[in-house]
């Protein structure tokens, strides 16, 4: 995996899928996850959130009434294997929506 942050194995699994890392594309193509409270990894989400390596976003009628979280630079840095990249159109979570 790429630069050292300490994840669970969730975690991970969870930032990959953000980013789009899910073994059919070596590039990432998003950055965004859609969650909302009493669901499942809504509470993972807000600890990345509480370390830095996501973003959050109030619920919007554009999320369906729930949560966006974006991920860090850093975080999508350190889930990614060697062979993968960060698409040349990554944003860092917090670029958006602000």
């Amino acid at each position: 995996m790429g630069e050292s942050v300490d994840l669970t194995t969730r975690e991970k699994e969870l930032i990959r899928h953000a980013v789009g890392f899910d073994g059919r594309s070596k590039t990432s193509y998003r950055n965004h996850f859609v969650v909302g409270p009493g669901m499942e990894d809504y509470d993972v989400w807000m600890g990345l959130v509480k370390r830095g390596l996501a973003y959050h976003a109030e619920p919007s009628p554009l999320s369906g009434g729930d949560d966006i979280f974006w991920v860090s630079r850093a975080a999508a840095l350190a889930v990614r294997q060697s062979d993968e990249h960060l698409s040349p159109e990554f944003r860092d979570g917090g670029t958006h929506g602000r």
